[in-house]
């Protein structure tokens, strides 16, 4: 049995893994806003090393930008310049270094420099299509399915 903890959510689900295989065990989890998150996922199993057994995580949640990317969505990004740790710009970044948005910082946004990075965008339809296509190939869609699989199989490597 494989046992998801998180946001004071508990999945339990029933899995056959032998000794040093994999499963795919599939969780799902709407979030409905920008969040930091932790949990964990435990293996119940009868073993001599139950320490071993789980798996601690942490992930913060941002849905507009996971939701423009797997929707192919170019975007002009502001991120907000008081952000924990200066991640909205952190994560804009990695986005513009691939090609899939255009980004403007705070202290340097205005009505002029918004205006011309959307003619810029948009008015390109060929620079439009190859960042909708950036965006595309950004996207996980299946991340956490795959964050807890990997978890899954690292418990299984363990017994």
């Amino acid at each position: 049995q494989v046992v998801f903890e998180m946001a004071g959510r508990t999945v339990r689900k029933r899995v056959d893994v032998k000794p040093r295989s994999v499963a795919p065990v599939d969780f799902s989890h709407t979030f409905g806003k920008v969040v930091d998150l932790s949990g964990k996922v435990t293996v119940v199993a009868d073993d001599a090393l139950q320490a071993d057994n789980t798996a601690y995580f942490a992930v913060h949640v941002t849905p507009r930008i996971r939701v423009l990317l797997v929707c192919g969505k170019p975007a002009i990004l502001v991120p907000y310049p008081h952000a924990a740790h200066n991640h909205q710009e952190v994560n804009a970044r990695a986005v513009v270094e691939r090609g899939a948005a255009t980004l403007i910082l705070d202290k340097e946004s205005s009505g002029e420099t918004l205006g011309t990075a959307i003619l810029n965008v948009y008015d390109n339809a060929e620079h439009l299509d190859q960042m909708a296509a950036k965006a595309r190939s950004m996207a996980r869609p299946e991340a956490a399915r795959s964050i807890v699989n990997l978890l899954i199989t690292s418990q299984g490597s363990k017994q």
